[in-house]
Parts: structure tokens; sequence; C-alpha cells
């Protein structure tokens, strides 16, 4: 079935696969199995959005045992500053997240992409 019984509008790949008009909101009987959509987007990866990902929580672990041992001071005698602490570490947090959020845009982008196909 591609187009609504009621509305009679095209129906998309998500509204086969749950049986309801998006734009009526009329229910029928669904076209295709249940869970069985044409894009499986658990198993789908774009490799380059995951190397994205991976390299942003590197740079907020690093960017955080690095804001500990900024913070220690120098010395022999280790005391802990809060001000030197806080700097590197939001910084490397706003980077990493930076980092995590291109990696969604890209995934994103490659889920529209399939559909589009």
């Amino acid at each position: 079935m591609d187009i609504c019984p009621n509305c009679k509008s095209k129906l998309n790949i998500d509204e086969k696969s749950s049986g309801k008009c998006f734009s009526c909101g009329t229910t029928f009987e669904s076209s295709l199995p249940k869970g069985n959509t044409q894009f499986n987007y658990q198993s789908s990866g774009n490799t380059v959005a995951k190397a994205i990902k991976t390299c942003g929580i590197a740079i907020i672990i690093a960017g955080t045992i690095l804001s500990f041992i900024v913070a220690g001071g120098s010395g022999g005698q280790y005391e802990f500053s809060l001000i030197q602490f806080i700097t590197p570490e939001f910084m490397s947090i706003i980077g990493g997240l930076i980092f995590i959020g291109f990696s969604e845009i890209i995934q994103l982008l490659e889920d529209i992409k399939n559909k589009l196909k």
C-alpha cells in the first residue's frame, strides 16, 4: 500500500511500517513486517563518525588527566589548585563534546542519505 486509504496522501517507509498515516492519523494494515524497516539504523554505522566520536571521548579523558597534572603544581610538594584544574578541564570537555556533536551530525546526514535512496 503506497497511498493512505483515507486522505490519499503518499505513504513513506515509516508510515508503511507503523501502519498509521502521519497526515490524517488513519490506521491500516501494515504492508511491512513489524520492526523490519528498509534500513537498519543500529547496525549501519559510518566509520568516520565512529572515529570522530572516539577522538572526542579520548580528548575528554586525556584532558581530565592532564588537568589533574596541571592542577597539582610543580615542585616536590603536591598542592591541588581548583582554578588551575577548572580551566583546562572545561576546555577539554567543550572540545570533546564538539567532536562528539560532529560525529552525530555526520551519522544523521548518513541516515538521511540512506533514506533518500
